[in-house]
């Protein structure tokens, strides 16, 4: 759906066809609440629409680690959810990087080493990544892919996630607004329906990766 047709659908359920309670900007302000809050919820396998490969460009010189370390801040789109959002990380032209987590530091950092770039290893968190051990190579070209948060709808536009993930929106989109109006059991109750909806994607997802 486009964002227009979300939002007929939104006055449907709402049942303001006239948008005389509920105003068309108060309607698309609580679309962008709901999908800042769905792609909190769900799993990231249903986010593919949101996938980036942000490969190294020359003329630009980005994305690049400076002194091993990649900052986030500094790729075309805001990652989501930060370090969970990265999903690998290749020296451009060479090998994919291998994530560690935080415990497995220890193992492999030596302030006595530099990194090996033919198999290199990195660790991620808040809004960076980071050469395990560290480097004095001052730039480091890089591709990453990653999950980028969703574009920001307007009347008029579209929605970046998957066409089946609509009918979501609009539901947890209704329940905002009636929580704006004070209907307190309606806001829940249509919350309730979008939570239970979640909740079930997610676990498929678990279960085919058993």
């Amino acid at each position: 759906m486009t964002v227009n047709e979300m939002i007929s659908e939104l006055s449907q359920r709402l049942e303001d066809a006239n948008a005389s309670e509920f105003p068309d900007t108060m309607k698309v302000d609580a679309l962008n609440n709901a999908q800042n809050r769905l792609v909190d919820l769900l799993h990231g396998e249903y986010l593919t629409e949101l996938e980036v490969k942000e490969e190294y460009q020359k003329g630009a010189n980005t994305p690049k680690m400076v002194l091993g370390v990649l900052d986030f801040n500094s790729l075309a789109n805001t990652v989501l959810h930060g370090a969970k959002g990265i999903k690998a990380i290749k020296v451009f032209n060479g090998k994919y990087m291998n994530r560690l987590d935080v415990a497995d530091v220890k193992e492999f950092d030596s302030p006595m080493v530099d990194t090996d770039l033919s198999d290199p290893y990195y660790i991620a968190f808040g809004d960076k990544a980071e050469l395990v051990p560290s480097t004095k190579q001052v730039h480091i070209p890089v591709d990453v892919y990653y999950i980028k948060a969703p574009t920001k709808m307007a009347v008029g536009g579209t929605c970046e996630l998957n066409e089946g993930l609509h009918y979501l929106l609009t539901i947890l989109a209704e329940s905002y607004c009636w929580s704006n109006s004070e209907e307190f059991t309606r806001s829940q109750e249509a919350e309730k329906v979008a939570l239970d909806q979640i909740k079930i994607m997610n676990s498929n997802v678990a279960v085919q990766g058993e």
